[in-house]
Parts: C-alpha cells; sequence; structure tokens
C-alpha cells in the first residue's frame, strides 16, 4: 500500500457518523477499555470539535482517510497534559477491516512531527493495556521506549507507558520543514 495519499484532518463536523462507528466499535471499545454509548460519544465529538479552533486547546483530534476522497478509517488525536503546555498524550484507534498494515505507523509519524513542528511539544507520551501489542509494535518503531506500570487506581491492571521526546525523534528521524498553513 502507497501511503502518499493518506490524509490527516482536524476533526470536522461532518466527521460525526465516522466518530460514532469508531468509537461505539465492540473492539475498539474493548482495546482501549473504555465503554461508552452513543450520547457520550457525540458529547466527546462536541468538546473535540469546540476545541478545534482554540488558542490554547486541551485535546486535538485529526481524521485519517487513506486518500482525499475516501472514508474516514481512523481518528488521531492528542490530549494536552494542561492547557498550553508541551506534553501530552498520543492516542490512535483505526477502524478493524478497513485499514492496511502501515497505516498507523504512518499516520503516527505525520501526526507527531506536526505537535513537534506546528505546537511547540517536547514530550509525547503515550498508554496502553499491556495486551494490546499492535499499539505497543507501531508505538515502539516510531520511538516510543517504554516501561510497564501499574495502574494507581488499580493495583490488579498493569499498562505500557512510553514516551517519546522532541530530541530522541529528531535523532530517529528528522523533521522536514513544513509551510505554515
Amino acid at each position: 500500500m502507497n501511503f502518499d495519499q493518506m490524509t490527516l484532518s482536524p476533526l470536522d463536523s461532518t466527521d460525526l457518523d465516522a466518530f460514532l462507528a469508531i468509537y461505539s466499535h465492540p473492539k475498539i471499545s474493548n482495546l482501549i477499555e473504555l465503554q461508552l454509548d452513543r450520547e457520550a460519544i457525540r458529547n466527546n465529538f462536541e468538546l473535540a470539535l469546540s476545541e478545534k479552533n482554540s488558542v490554547s486547546p486541551k485535546q486535538l483530534i485529526n481524521s485519517i482517510r487513506l486518500s482525499e476522497e475516501s472514508e474516514i478509517v481512523g481518528m488521531i488525536g492528542f490530549i494536552w497534559d494542561r492547557p498550553g503546555g508541551q506534553s501530552g498524550e498520543l492516542g490512535i484507534v483505526l477502524m478493524p477491516g478497513k485499514t492496511f498494515k502501515g497505516t498507523a505507523n504512518v499516520a503516527m509519524k505525520r501526526f507527531i512531527e506536526t505537535l513537534f513542528t506546528r505546537y511547540a511539544v517536547t514530550l509525547i507520551h503515550s498508554r496502553h493495556n499491556v495486551t494490546n501489542k499492535a499499539a505497543f509494535f507501531v508505538a515502539k518503531s516510531v520511538g516510543f521506549e517504554f516501561e510497564i506500570r501499574r495502574d494507581p487506581l488499580d493495583a490488579e491492571k498493569t499498562y505500557r507507558y512510553g514516551e517519546i521526546s522532541l530530541s530522541r525523534w529528531q535523532s530517529v528521524h528528522p523533521i522536514t520543514p513544513t509551510s505554515p498553513s
């Protein structure tokens, strides 16, 4: 699969149906360990959409398409640790059966580069269930370094916590200048 035509676009009001389909899919709900009803998903969508043009957003969500004309196949997002800060958590979800091997890797690379170059982010972290091997391998392949941690709210649960700093990113993936939008 050639990913040259893949697009990452800021969340738009027309993306609601795809957002609902992705976040209500049982496989995705199980992987991210978050069971939300349609109303809660709709509320999250509206919140994310309201942040789109904020000077100091709390989150940034992009839709992922394999080409400009194709349907949305996933979402990738970043939640700042604090508004105006330089660090936060990255997450990606892809609709099962709608993507090809390498989709998550390419989307993560493009999105991370945008975070580092356009938003002055200096540290990105990611966490996921230890059983989510796909998330681990994709994040590791783009340069995240991981450790196993216990959930502070549930000592029986563990998760993988990973980070990538701007300096590590630059050593693994030299940043190419982008034109301002």
